[in-house]
């Protein structure tokens, strides 16, 4: 389900967009996230995986609104 990273929003608006101010943004995900834990994968797993996934989208983003 989806969530509201207002922590994420908040470290990167107004701000010009570089790699590494991407991922500081990314990782302010921490444990507050609970993600669901079934068979697929632990909810500690997930935990991992949030901020990479938040870092590939937020790239995305940028990327395309580049082109």
């Amino acid at each position: 389900h989806a969530i509201r990273l207002d922590d994420v929003a908040a470290a990167l608006e107004g701000m010009r967009p570089d790699p590494a101010l991407i991922v500081r943004a990314a990782r302010l995900l921490g444990d507050d996230l609970d993600p669901p834990e079934d068979v697929r994968a632990s909810a500690e797993y997930r935990r991992h995986l949030a901020p990479i996934y938040v870092e590939r989208a937020v790239n995305a983003v940028v990327e395309e609104a580049r082109a």
